[in-house]
């Protein structure tokens, strides 16, 4: 990424909403913060371990992005079901936010 466009990102990041990153794998928190610490924007991200369905919302405006589990990550189609009705159910104290949903393989 060019240099000066990287420091406007992190400029206007500092003056914006806070930026909440969560997962259940401690590995994926560990790999979250090194990207963040190349983009220059460590400081401005709050990382903890824990699942979705303990995530307790800020305020009550804001937006969700999500890479959620699916493919090889879910190892069965009962795993997937109950995966998906936890997060039906945990998204509902998120009322008033935007959700991205991320699918990458």
């Amino acid at each position: 990424m060019d240099a000066q466009l990287n420091q406007a990102i992190v400029q206007e990041q500092t003056s914006s909403a806070p930026i909440l990153a969560s997962d259940r794998d401690a590995g994926a928190i560990r790999t979250a913060q090194a990207n963040a610490e190349r983009a220059g924007v460590i400081n401005n991200i709050q990382f903890s371990c824990q699942a979705f369905s303990n995530i307790n919302p800020p305020e009550n405006t804001g937006w969700i992005v999500s890479n959620p589990p699916y493919g090889i990550r879910v190892s069965a189609m009962h795993d997937l079901r109950n995966l998906l009705l936890n997060w039906v159910m945990s998204s509902k104290k998120f009322v008033g936010l935007e959700c991205q949903y991320l699918m990458f393989q």
